[in-house]
């Protein structure tokens, strides 16, 4: 059984691992390949093909195509392909099925975890859809983790520095379809998110299209006909526009040679000119980035502004774009540090992956039967003497990174003013840091009266009719209590931004629990959840095969370069 990481993409997903070294790499996909194309192509009623194939047909084969799913995630739409019917989710699925299969097929051994990596400003039905497409696939979620924090893990991962010195980052991420910017607080092995913004619809593709427009335009001057209307042209300039991107991060000029009809044209394109078919896109990232400087500094969490900022970190492939190296270094100072910008996200999850096993080892433990086998390093870590053998009152030391997320969007809850209009009564605000909770005392309004009801909002409006609706709850209260009868309801957001509602009855002592996955049902429990492991706990009661499974873990993660 193995555990990975996936940075399920707008255009293209990777996934990773940690080594027999301890060290995080990439997965190459059944093709060879290190990133799979996020692109779907039902080719027939029983044949659905994820990938490179999908993508070279994108075009060709428009109508039997679904790409950037990502930037859908969230939303009620359906595709329908001979005769049948997908969601979103279920297209997803697809994608991430793929991806385990080939991980499958590299390591020679089932996926049981992942950690699924999404944007930092994606909500609670984005995060609840991406759940439930691994579900769909059959993988059991380790964890669903803000890309800006995975790549922060990763680059964290083994730097000396990194677990002595107490920075403040700004992660700037551009990826494929979306755009991220996270101003983080790393302070040894905890990170922390101080504020967040982004634009889920701004991405690497944005720029690929001016290039389309360019490039067509310029082919329709040489040859009088208008190339888009050919679907196998259209497909190659889209296909050469992405390389020409890439060229343009090195070269001064590139040209791109396109087939009309019997000839062939060549259209030449410089870096100049690429930056400026594109300015207005970078100048949005950059008033998207200032933004978040701006708050940081108003709310005097950063009062000295970028000189309070230590370092840029570069994520995402369209960050090697020499015009993102300038305007950041233009505007800030300093000189932005890149890192493997393409497979960074996945390293960060693979990491995570390990770490969510060591705070979860009693749910996985019973989910494998026992039979699980952390990796191990070239000198293995088997067959330990008897005195290597975890004691029975020895603590476990949790996982090495200890990431605090902060919430994307308010969190609040429908109330009724005076006059009967509903108004959003915001909990937590935007920015706070996870977990985080707030208690409200509610009352009975009347004698017997069995259930308090509520809707919860995810949104910054006073109005709820725009704000994103999370769910219903409602509380069931025992009989016999009088108007007035005081209920304690404490609202909590996880580290996962999943929202938690528990209630306590103060006149008989009465309690219960809900669990919102964000963008879901409501689902109601009386009980507090599985057990987990945390630092000190006791492991007495277990039997030595568990003991040395733990200890197989622990020891190898320390071993890994991240503890």
């Amino acid at each position: 059984m193995a555990v990975i990481g996936i940075d399920l993409g707008t255009s293209t997903s990777v996934v990773a691992w940690l080594n027999g070294m301890g060290k995080p790499a990439v997965l190459t996909n059944a093709e060879g390949d290190p990133s799979t194309p996020s692109v779907v192509f039902f080719e027939g009623p029983n044949n659905k093909v994820v990938g490179r194939v999908a993508k070279q047909n994108a075009i060709v084969y428009e109508g039997q195509i679904v790409e950037c799913v990502k930037g859908a995630m969230g939303k009620d739409l359906n595709w329908t392909f001979f005769g049948e019917s997908y969601t979103v989710e279920q297209v997803a699925a697809l994608i991430l099925k793929k991806l385990a299969s080939d991980a499958e097929l590299a390591l020679k051994e089932p996926i049981e975890g992942v950690v699924i990596t999404v944007p930092a400003c994606f909500g609670g039905a984005e995060r609840n859809a991406t759940r439930n497409a691994a579900s769909i696939a059959g993988l059991c979620v380790l964890g669903i983790l803000d890309e800006p924090l995975a790549a922060a893990i990763a680059y964290g991962f083994g730097r000396q520095d990194a677990k002595e010195a107490r920075r403040t980052t700004l992660v700037y991420h551009l990826g494929g379809g979306t755009f991220d910017v996270a101003m983080m607080r790393l302070d040894g092995s905890e990170f922390s998110v101080l504020w967040t913004d982004g634009d889920r619809s701004l991405g690497g593709r944005n720029w690929d299209e001016r290039i389309v427009k360019h490039i067509s335009g310029e082919l329709e001057k040489a040859h009088g006909e208008f190339p888009m209307d050919d679907s196998a042209v259209r497909q190659e300039i889209w296909l050469r526009a992405e390389i020409l991107k890439k060229q343009l991060s090195i070269a001064e000029s590139s040209p791109i040679v396109c087939r009309m009809g019997e000839d062939s044209v060549k259209v030449e394109i410089s870096r100049e000119k690429f930056d400026e078919l594109t300015a207005d896109l970078l100048e949005r990232t950059k008033d998207i980035t200032e933004g978040v400087v701006r708050k940081l500094r108003e709310n005097e969490t950063l009062p000295g502004g970028w000189d309070d900022v230590d370092e840029i970190f570069l994520v995402g492939g369209s960050t090697r774009m020499r015009q993102v190296k300038s305007m950041l270094h233009e505007l800030t100072g300093k000189e932005p540090v890149a890192f493997d910008q393409d497979r960074v996200i996945a390293y960060g999850a693979a990491i995570y992956a390990v770490e969510r096993l060591l705070q979860k080892p009693m749910e996985f433990w019973q989910k494998t039967n026992g039979s699980f086998e952390a990796p191990v390093p070239p000198s293995p870590i088997r067959g330990y003497e008897a005195e290597e053998r975890i004691s029975p009152d020895a603590g476990l030391t949790n996982a090495a990174h200890k990431p605090a997320s902060s919430c994307s969007f308010s969190l609040g809850i429908q109330m009724v003013d005076e006059s009967g209009k509903p108004w959003n009564s915001i909990l937590m605000g935007r920015g706070t840091l996870l977990p985080a909770r707030q208690v409200r005392l509610f009352t009975t309004t009347h004698d017997g009266q069995r259930a308090i009801e509520g809707k919860l909002f995810e949104g910054e409006n006073a109005d709820p009719a725009h704000c994103v609706a999370l769910g219903d709850f409602a509380i069931t209260l025992p009989p016999g209590l009088p108007v007035g009868a005081p209920v304690d309801v404490t609202f909590e957001i996880t580290d996962e931004a999943d929202v938690r509602i528990a209630w306590k009855e103060l006149t008989g002592g009465r309690s219960g629990e809900y669990i919102v996955s964000r963008g879901a049902p409501i689902e109601h429990r009386i009980d507090r959840g599985p057990r987990t492991i945390t630092t000190g706990e006791s492991l007495s009661g277990m039997g030595a095969g568990k003991q040395l499974f733990f200890h197989r873990v622990t020891r190898w993660l320390r071993k890994s370069g991240g503890g």
